[in-house]
């Protein structure tokens, strides 16, 4: 197993999805508060409507 973990370690798209052992790193990142559910959903709801407004207005003036 151990030699397993190795391989995922140097290897680049095992990093990228997470599954190499060095993800301390990022995890302090994100020490802020995370989102609720329902905050997510607006949050979500809000950048739809805001991607749709600015996708009419660019067809508007082009």
């Amino acid at each position: 197993m151990a030699l397993f973990g190795n391989l995922l370690k140097n290897d680049p798209t095992a990093q990228m999805l997470g599954l190499s052992k060095p993800q301390r790193k990022r995890k302090k990142k994100r020490s802020s508060k995370k989102m609720t559910s329902s905050e997510s959903k607006i949050a979500r709801a809000v950048a739809r409507s805001v991607k749709a407004s600015v996708s009419k207005s660019k067809k508007k003036y082009r």
